[in-house]
């Protein structure tokens, strides 16, 4: 999407003659005005990553729970481990079940509930449920 943005940086690189430790140093702004000329706006997610992100925090505004620790490490995993699901509520719903797993809701559901939130079946919540607990395993060296 912003290709044009990384050839403008490279072809003036090419054509300073220095170093890359050298360029970078003196010239590390111009990637970013560049890319910022050609619309980048600092999106952090894709447009479904987001999507989960909305529908997770809709899901918690509408229960009164607030934990930004939980949202970071749904949105860590969104990034670091890029899942693909048909519905982006599958993959909220099984951050709710991972979050109170974890305590970090205050509230206990049953997955019913949960999957019904979310308009979506208990198998794939169970499955996105299991590679956010993995992940989180993974990331703070939890044994299984």
């Amino acid at each position: 999407e912003h290709a044009i943005s990384f050839e403008e940086f490279t072809a003036a690189y090419k054509a300073s003659g220095l170093s890359v430790e050298q360029f970078t140093k003196e010239n590390h702004l111009l990637l970013w005005e560049g890319l910022v000329e050609n619309g980048y706006k600092g999106e952090e997610f894709t447009p479904f990553e987001q999507e989960v992100i909305e529908q997770l925090k809709a899901f918690m505004q509408q229960k009164a729970i607030d934990n930004e620790n939980f949202i970071a490490i749904v949105e860590d995993f969104l990034i670091e481990k890029q899942p693909s699901a048909r519905k982006a509520g599958a993959i909220a719903a099984g951050a709710v079940r991972f979050g109170q797993d974890h305590d970090l809701l205050g509230q206990k559901f049953t997955v019913k509930e949960i999957a019904d939130s979310f308009g979506i079946s208990s198998s794939s919540l169970n499955k996105y449920h299991q590679e956010l607990t993995a992940f989180y395993q993974e990331k703070n060296s939890i044994p299984v």
